[in-house]
């Protein structure tokens, strides 16, 4: 069944003017055409991966060094089977993120926080849901030559998040995403019997790769320590710490029906058909240092029964990686 795309803001038709006239034009890089500029400071490491606490003294000096990017999450998403709604929230509702990034070179951190009324952290039958945030980048020519020009900008605007789907390489280019979803209630438990679930600690974020909504997979890449996690909950406000390997190490064995994404620039779903030619990329898109990337953000408020397609969104940025 097609999915109908509704857009309630009148916004959305001056801004997709400004987008290329040709869709499949590229567009480079830069604050002009993203919402945001994200700059991943380099400091000195290697980064402390065994204790994320912000405020512990391995920490402290560094993300004090980091310059704090608002990002607006400015669109409230409400999908169902066959309906997914776009609404511009107008000044006072959209959702604000202060997003930090630090690399040694070889790893890359990433903190940031947001307000939220309720720590949300466990799940059970409806209407009990967490709180969760998550990041995308796409893949891109550090990952494979053929991902040139996959600046998955304002013209992919109801593919948000997902990238560009593969099987319609008349309308966009093939872009897959790679994400870290970070979920509240995979973070410390609190002793038995006691409230909050859970108190500040280590946490978890899953990896997951995608090319378009319905193709989003968790990959093995979650329990393979190779992404470390960190969330805490004080004064209405989380902040979660999520540390990736700047370079992807190589991909794990993905599960049935999740996105292979392959040197050759194919993208398919596992298990490729047999014959097919593909050097698999690793499940983490590359974010060498010393080039610019496109990222995005989105959240969910467990406390309003946000899950799945209804989250808050924003609109693509620039992270500098330097």
């Amino acid at each position: 069944m097609k999915t109908m795309r509704i857009v309630q803001a009148f916004a959305l038709a001056s801004f997709l003017l400004q987008a290329p006239a040709a869709l499949a034009q590229k567009v480079e890089p830069g604050a002009f055409n993203h919402d945001f500029l994200l700059t991943s400071v380099r400091v000195a490491g290697p980064l402390d991966t065994g204790n994320l606490d912000p405020a512990s003294p391995a920490w402290r000096g560094k993300w004090a060094a980091a310059p704090v990017t608002r990002v607006n999450l400015m669109w409230k998403i409400t999908a169902n089977v066959n309906v997914e709604i776009f609404k511009l929230m107008g000044a006072g509702a959209a959702r604000m993120l202060d997003v930090q990034s630090v690399n040694d070179g070889t790893d890359i951190a990433f903190r940031y926080s947001f307000a939220d009324a309720t720590q949300s952290d466990t799940i059970a039958d409806v209407p009990l849901f967490h709180d969760a945030a998550a990041l995308s980048v796409p893949f891109g020519v550090a990952d494979s030559p053929f991902f040139t020009g996959c600046d998955a900008g304002p013209v992919q605007f109801d593919m948000i998040h997902m990238g560009n789907p593969c099987n319609d390489p008349t309308a966009f280019q093939c872009c897959p995403v790679g994400m870290l979803f970070w979920r509240a209630d995979k973070g410390t438990p609190n002793a038995p019997g006691r409230t909050p679930a859970t108190v500040p600690g280590p946490s978890e974020s899953e990896v997951i790769t995608g090319n378009s909504p319905g193709s989003v997979h968790e990959v093995a890449e979650t329990d393979a320590d190779i992404v470390h996690t960190w969330q805490s909950f004080a004064a209405k406000r989380w902040t979660v710490v999520v540390v990736r390997p700047i370079v992807s190490p190589p991909p794990l064995e993905p599960p049935e029906g999740a996105t292979v994404i392959c040197r050759e620039g194919i993208v398919g779903t596992a298990p490729l058909p047999p014959g097919t030619l593909c050097t698999p990329v690793g499940n983490l898109p590359n974010l060498v240092p010393g080039a610019t990337y496109q990222i995005v953000f989105a959240n969910w408020d467990g406390g309003q029964q946000e899950r799945n397609g209804h989250k808050f969104i924003g609109q693509w940025g620039d992270l500098v990686v330097r």
